[in-house]
């Protein structure tokens, strides 16, 4: 495709074989991509929480554009949720790390993933910081699944066409995908 840009391959925290999700994805070999039988270089992306032990969770990032959208992961809080002063620093930390990582970048925000629930009146989140229920990031999934099962219904000339279309579409950029999720800003959570 002469108009594609950067991809992102997304590999599972859980690994086979693995009985956590501390599988050693470092140790990832042998992965060989191509277009058109020539070999395309790549950088593996990970997740700067557990590689470097700071920084979000998990980092979506547009090269292109210069944007990135960080992500805070508190699955495991009760439902309904209370997220303390503790938390709320964890995500200006995070979003330090962002602005100090890629300079360049538009910070779009940093998402909490969590239960619904209310900010505690002692934390003070900032603008940036946001809320989303997980079901927000699986109706995403849900919608990248079917559109790549549709693709599998096409001849592989087809699924170019196809495939470069929808690489064009407005609805997989950043900043339509930060709207898709629905988020709430943290500060209003009471």
């Amino acid at each position: 495709m002469a108009n594609a840009g950067p991809m992102v391959l997304v590999s599972p925290a859980w690994l086979p074989g693995a009985h956590s999700t501390a599988g050693q994805i470092e140790k990832l070999t042998g992965l060989k991509i191509s277009a058109s039988g020539e070999p395309i270089p790549w950088t593996r992306d990970t997740r700067p929480d557990n590689d470097e032990g700071t920084g979000p969770d998990v980092l979506w990032r547009d090269e292109a554009a210069n944007k990135q959208l960080g992500f805070e992961l508190k699955t495991d809080k009760d439902d309904p949720a209370t997220y303390f002063k503790k938390d709320v620093a964890q995500g200006h930390d995070h979003l330090e790390w962002m602005e100090q990582r890629y300079p360049d970048d538009e910070i779009l925000g940093l998402i909490f993933v969590e239960p619904q629930g209310r900010t505690h009146g002692q934390a003070n989140p900032s603008a940036d910081m946001s809320h989303c229920l997980p079901a927000s990031l699986g109706a995403i999934r849900d919608r990248l699944l079917a559109l790549i099962e549709d693709l599998r219904q096409h001849s592989p000339m087809e699924r170019l066409i196809e495939i470069g279309k929808e690489s064009e579409e407005d609805r997989w950029t950043l900043p339509s995908l930060v709207k898709a999720f629905k988020p709430t800003a943290l500060a209003d959570l009471k």
